[in-house]
C-alpha cells in the first residue's frame, strides 16, 4: 500500500476516519492525501451559522474574511447582493474551515508517524471529486466517513460514501 486518500468534513466520523487512514499510513509507509471538497451545493443557513460559531476563533484569523457571529449587515443591500454576499461568504467559509481541516489531519497524521502528508482542496461533486483524487493520485485505498456533514448539510451515508464505495476502483473503507 503506496497511497491513502482521505475524505474530510467537519463530521465526527470523518475525525475517526482521519484516526484511522493515519495509523494505515504509518504502519505502511504510505502517503497520506487529505481530501477536503468544497460542494457545489449553498450551506442552509442554521449549518452556516453553527460553522461560524464553531470556528470563529479560527475565523477571525482570516483578514478580509467578513465574518462576524452576528451576522452582516445588510439593511441597504438589494436582494442580489444579499445573495451574492451569501455566496460569497459561503465560498470563504467552506474554504477557511477546509484548510483548518487539512491542518488539522496533517498534524494528527506527522503526529502518528507519517512522513508524507497530501493535501487537496478541491470544489464540486463532492463524491467526484474524492474519485478523481483516487485516481490521479493512484490511490491503493480511500477512506471516508460514513456519516456527516460532507456536503455541510449533506448526510454522508447514503450519498457521498455510497457512490465513492459503488463507483471506486480501488478498496473503499468506510469508518463509523
Amino acid at each position: 500500500m503506496k497511497v491513502i486518500v482521505l475524505a474530510v468534513d467537519w463530521s465526527e466520523h470523518s475525525e475517526r476516519a482521519a484516526e484511522l487512514a493515519s495509523d494505515f499510513a504509518a504502519k505502511y509507509g504510505a502517503e497520506l492525501v487529505a481530501v477536503h471538497v468544497i460542494p457545489d451545493k449553498p450551506i442552509p443557513s442554521d449549518e452556516r451559522h453553527l460553522a461560524e460559531i464553531e470556528f470563529a476563533d479560527e475565523i477571525k484569523k482570516y483578514p478580509g474574511s467578513g465574518f462576524s457571529t452576528e451576522g452582516p449587515d445588510s439593511t441597504s443591500l438589494e436582494l442580489k447582493d444579499i445573495v451574492s454576499e451569501h455566496e460569497s461568504r459561503d465560498r470563504v467559509l467552506r474554504s477557511i474551515i477546509g484548510d483548518m481541516l487539512l491542518k488539522r489531519v496533517q498534524r494528527l497524521a506527522h503526529g502518528k508517524g507519517v512522513e508524507t502528508v497530501d493535501t487537496v482542496r478541491s470544489e464540486g461533486n463532492v463524491a467526484d471529486a474524492i474519485l478523481k483524487a483516487a485516481k490521479e493520485r493512484k490511490a491503493d485505498l480511500i477512506v471516508v466517513g460514513s456519516r456527516g456533514l460532507g456536503a455541510m448539510g449533506e448526510v454522508f451515508l447514503g450519498s457521498i460514501s455510497h457512490k465513492v464505495n459503488q463507483l471506486s476502483e480501488v478498496t473503499v473503507v468506510t469508518v463509523k
